[in-house]
């Protein structure tokens, strides 16, 4: 074999991929944690970060669902039929909740709008604690 033989045999020794934890992009060998140099030099505090950041996002979901179900409390009987009328709409895809949402992310005032909103933040916050759960199990995973 000739030395450019070797030269492209230790090439495909490595990949391009992205930090799981930064999401900066860096080249390993295929038995290397996909972690950056930086990441990589605090494993331990990588980790530490991850699961904090679960809790933080678990919070936040509890808070959002703690507001939404006060308001729901609180609703008399007339606002909260209203509400399971939305609810149900929402599951079956009617078009005529994205105006509601729409009018309510707006500014649009009312007991009616501001459950909307409610909603709207609770159904973010949930997203979000989801996309969380996944990153840091990753990095969990690519830290054990």
């Amino acid at each position: 074999m000739t030395r450019d033989m070797f030269a492209d045999l230790s090439i495909r020794e490595y990949i391009d991929v992205k930090c799981v934890a930064c999401q900066r992009p860096v080249k390993i060998r295929y038995d290397q944690r996909r972690l950056c140099l930086r990441c990589r030099g605090d494993i331990p505090g990588l980790r530490e970060r991850a699961e904090q950041e679960v809790k933080d996002t678990h919070a936040r979901c509890e808070a959002a669902l703690a507001a939404l179900d006060a308001a729901l409390e609180a609703a008399d009987e007339r606002l909260s039929e209203r509400w399971g009328n939305y609810m149900v709409a929402v599951s079956e895809g009617d078009p005529r909740v994205t105006q509601a949402e729409q009018a309510a992310l707006s500014g649009m005032a009312g007991a009616m709008p501001d459950l909307i909103r409610l909603w709207l933040k609770f159904r973010d916050v949930l997203r979000e604690a989801t996309l969380v759960e996944e990153a840091a199990r990753r990095i969990l995973e690519e830290t054990e």
